[in-house]
């Protein structure tokens, strides 16, 4: 086997942690969904746990995590995120499914949540009072005449990554 030296910028611990936690600020972005896997909630809804790739001013990739949920009180984002990815007649057909919703284009809405208190039957060895750190959520997705426009259509370019 052949070593091989990548080329990559050198940063410090504290550089790193710095960019890790890099936040977007509170506004709308393009983005791509990435991965969607179905789960079941923790009240027992089924679930898509949705990987976004939002994109920043500069063109630099966030990665952001989003739950749907398939209950009667928080459908409402299914619905948005089905509208602002041009897969309304997909969500109304009851064909909404991962490989269908995966690499849609769509235009999010982003916040940052501040940290919050780790509870206590989740610190996992960590002292008490430890917290989460600040992070961005989805806020909701984006429907209007601009932002249909902005969405780029799904492409299968047949392409696979083989040896």
């Amino acid at each position: 086997m052949t070593s091989v030296a990548f080329d990559y910028e050198v940063l410090t611990e504290e550089e790193a942690m710095e960019e890790r936690y890099k936040l977007l600020k509170d506004g709308d972005y393009p983005a791509t969904i990435r991965k969607v896997e179905p789960k079941i909630s923790s009240g027992g809804n089924n679930m898509y746990v949705v990987y976004l790739d939002v994109y920043d001013i500069n063109g630099g990739i966030h990665t952001v995590k989003d739950f749907w949920i398939f209950s009667r009180n928080m459908i409402w984002k299914v619905i948005h995120a089905a509208n602002a990815c041009g897969l309304a007649k997909e969500y109304e057909n009851k064909t909404f499914t991962p490989d269908i919703i995966e690499k849609s284009n769509c235009v999010v809405s982003i916040r940052k949540e501040d940290e919050k208190e780790i509870p206590l039957d989740k610190l996992q060895g960590k002292p008490p009072g430890s917290k989460y750190p600040s992070k961005n959520i989805v806020f909701d997705y984006v429907v209007s005449n601009a932002t249909l426009q902005m969405v780029k259509p799904k492409v299968d370019d047949g392409f696979q990554d083989k040896d």
